[in-house]
């Protein structure tokens, strides 16, 4: 049910991470007030306290902020409370939920991707890991385990693991850039629309699908 103002707690407190929310909101420093936890961007994820991947030489880790993330997730995973995450956010969320991390990639600083009604929109990006959902790897069922809602067809040359070995993925391979987990209610961007102008068509996708999954969750 819509509310006139959403509680939002930022894992990693930087307010601006939630310029973009489309609906009346307050950032609140009691997670016991939140109805939206955010976790935000940074450093690379400590995919080997989350996945159990090895870390590889082009992964680095706040060790920090990592720590905060993790016990965010402990604290909100069992509560009813939708989830959002930004760059490092929405890897942190994806692995949380069952993903695993590609730990070197490339990405030009703006990109088009492509939405799941086939359209293209220019995104800015910040970025050189990837979540990889990819069934072979994960056990994820893409439309049961998430939803892909934007992604990019194979833009970096190169998709690298702990190993520094590359996943030589096939050409129509997509790189998630938007994506929902229904079962942990986490709604993940790997781009960064706090950057970006409010009246762009990527803000405004990113928009219209997160209202689209606060009314489908009755949030």
């Amino acid at each position: 049910m819509k509310k006139s103002k959403y509680n939002i707690f930022m894992v990693g407190y930087s307010p601006s991470y939630a310029c973009w929310f489309p609906l009346p909101y307050e950032i609140v420093t009691d997670p016991r007030k939140a109805d939206i936890a955010w976790w935000i961007g940074g450093a690379d994820i400590d995919c080997k306290a989350i996945t159990g991947e090895k870390v590889g030489s082009h992964t680095y880790i706040d060790p920090r902020s990592s720590k905060e993330e993790i016990a965010g997730w402990e604290y909100f995973k069992d509560k009813n409370v939708f989830k959002v995450g930004t760059c490092k956010g929405h890897q942190n969320l994806a692995c949380f939920s069952g993903a695993k991390i590609i730990q070197h990639s490339r990405h030009p600083h703006i990109h088009p991707i492509i939405t799941k009604e086939g359209k293209e929109i220019e995104c800015v990006s910040l970025h050189h890991q990837q979540i990889l959902v990819d069934e072979k790897y994960t056990g994820l069922k893409e439309n049961k385990d998430y939803e892909l809602i934007g992604w990019t067809e194979k833009l970096s040359p190169f998709h690298l693991n702990g190993e520094d070995e590359d996943y030589s993925f096939p050409l129509d391979y997509k790189e998630p850039e938007i994506i929902w987990f229904p079962k942990t209610k986490s709604f993940g961007v790997q781009s960064h629309p706090e950057m970006m102008g409010g009246s762009t068509q990527f803000v405004k996708y990113c928009q219209k699908n997160l209202l689209e999954k606060l009314k489908e969750c009755n949030f």
